[in-house]
């Protein structure tokens, strides 16, 4: 199943846990395609989509807070359990707050003289986590957008800061510090890269959603004026485009691979005949030269 499909209906599964197998796969369509205004029947229950888009966008954002992303294999136990402790003490906030110390630790570590291997390692698997929380959050964004709940437009709104300031760290790394290690660092790097240390430790000193705006404009990162980033983007339309060409590249593949076993089914079916066909000539040769 498609990746956005997948952890939707992954989230259903473990909401609903005595749901069908059939009725899951209409019901995580539904919660991608269908207006606010519709109620879906779960278990005998209405449940209106809108309301249920804003619950799985809840579940699905504090789970993912969590220190560490979770593989497929746990994937449904940490839903399951964030369904029940989403006011646990690791929060969203507390996910920005540890990305601000990790983020100034790796600028320090990379532009302190030398690069280690272990200074490499952090900074890549920075790099590597940011693309994929970056997907969840967009992901929690359009089942917001798909919400008329009356605190979706809130959580909104602190995701984007959320997601703004996730690509500011992103784009300060993949930009101030080098992806080798065993080498040493100029002073001149180390002197490119303080500014932008002290940055994200002032913003670290901050509220989460205050911003260092005039410090951050000077040294040339802004980020909230990324298209996906503004209060007009529509992050719902997002989602269900995103779905649709998911479902369009696996119904592709689905094919192709088809289309391939067909013709290797057909070159087998071909050389078994060119075989019989060649042992046939053998025998016929063999007869005629015993005449």
């Amino acid at each position: 199943m498609e990746e956005k499909k997948q952890k939707i209906s992954q989230m259903l599964s473990a909401k609903y846990q005595d749901i069908q197998e059939k009725r899951l796969n209409q019901l995580t369509r539904e919660v991608i395609y269908g207006p606010q205004n519709r109620n879906v029947n779960i278990n005998g229950k209405r449940v209106k989509l809108s309301d249920l888009r804003y619950q799985l966008a809840d579940t699905f954002e504090n789970m993912q807070s969590a220190k560490k992303t979770p593989s497929n294999a746990d994937f449904n136990m940490m839903i399951a359990s964030s369904i029940e402790t989403l006011n646990s003490e690791t929060s969203s906030e507390q996910e920005y707050f540890r990305w601000l110390d990790d983020c100034s630790e790796i600028i320090k570590d990379m532009n302190d003289g030398f690069i280690t291997k272990d200074d490499l390692d952090s900074r890549n698997d920075f790099l590597e986590m940011s693309h994929q929380r970056e997907a969840d959050l967009m992901l929690c964004l359009g089942l917001y957008a798909g919400s008329s709940h009356p605190k979706a437009a809130e959580k909104a709104a602190r995701l984007r800061y959320k997601l703004q300031k996730l690509r500011e760290m992103r784009q300060t790394i993949e930009t101030y510090t080098r992806n080798e290690a065993d080498t040493k660092i100029s002073k001149e790097e180390y002197e490119k890269a303080l500014p932008y240390y002290k940055l994200f430790k002032g913003l670290r000193r901050l509220p989460y959603g205050q911003d260092l705006s005039a410090e951050r404009k000077e040294l040339g990162i802004q980020h909230e004026v990324d298209y996906d980033l503004l209060p007009t983007y529509d992050y719902f339309a997002w989602l269900v485009n995103e779905t649709l060409d998911e479902e369009a590249k696996e119904n592709t593949f689905n094919i192709k691979h088809q289309e391939i076993s067909d013709k290797l089914k057909d070159l087998a079916r071909r050389r078994e005949t060119f075989k019989v066909n060649y042992m046939i000539l053998e025998r016929k040769k063999a007869q005629f030269q015993n005449n």
